[in-house]
């Protein structure tokens, strides 16, 4: 038997008692729940935030469109399918481009951090620093 056979299988020994003996205190320690945040995410509390969990698709007559139904903090929206629609057919604009998307998740991010650390957050430079268009 070579040393490096020897050292290897003295090694794998080694990890297999040191993960049984982590596995056994771990099954010691009593799983404990974190019951105030899983409240913030009960359904009686998600009903202020969340209006509908389901995006429900509506014909328009006898047309070939269609809108799409949901609720948001605004109510119900139409307007901003018909927008989308004329873009896939090329009759319209885009409005929103990606770097307002990416924008507006890095805006969100910001004000997570700043709320956590109660510190300002710089959009013009640093790990928040906006897209230019």
């Amino acid at each position: 038997m070579s040393n490096t056979s020897a050292l290897q299988r003295a090694l794998f020994g080694a990890g297999l008692v040191a993960l049984a003996t982590s596995s056994a205190a771990a099954q010691d320690r009593p799983n404990k729940g974190n019951w105030q945040l899983a409240e913030k995410f009960s359904p009686a509390n998600l009903r202020s935030r969340v209006f509908t969990n389901s995006v429900n698709p509506h014909w328009l007559g006898q047309s070939d469109s269609l809108c799409y139904d949901w609720k948001d903090h605004n109510g119900s929206t139409f307007y901003q399918h018909e927008k989308f629609l004329a873009v896939v057919r090329g009759t319209g604009t885009v409005e929103v481009t990606l770097t307002d998307g990416i924008n507006a998740a890095l805006i969100g991010l910001a004000a997570e951090h700043s709320a956590a650390t109660g510190t300002m957050v710089d959009l013009a430079a640093g790990p928040y620093r906006l897209a230019r268009g």
